[in-house]
């Protein structure tokens, strides 16, 4: 607050110089960057907050909850399997009883 009271001080007395002109386009220029850079700042910083909020895990979590959706999935395949080989059987099971009630028949 102090500098920007000196600063329109010296604006006032040397509006014509060019130096001081000079000096203050730098200075809006510079005062331009801070602003980005706090920008840029609180952006890193709300990621960094994220980052804290999100689940941390060890290599040995990481790898049990790897393991656990491999198995995870398997058992879904597998589940699957049975699923299609109980049909099979079934059909096969069918076909089979139908064979011995048609030759009991010719029998």
């Amino acid at each position: 607050m102090e500098d920007e009271a000196i600063l329109l001080k010296i604006k006032r007395e040397f509006t014509t110089n060019e130096a001081v002109q000079s000096l203050l386009k730098i200075v809006s220029g510079l005062e331009t960057e801070i602003g980005v850079l706090k920008s840029e700042v609180a952006e890193a910083q709300d990621k960094a907050e994220k980052i804290r909020k999100e689940r941390t895990l060890t290599k040995k979590q990481w790898m049990q909850e790897e393991m656990f959706e491999y198995l995870n999935k398997e058992h879904e395949t597998l589940r699957a399997r049975i699923k299609e080989y109980k049909k099979s059987m079934e059909d096969w099971q069918a076909k089979y009883f139908n064979l011995l009630a048609a030759n009991n028949k010719e029998v």
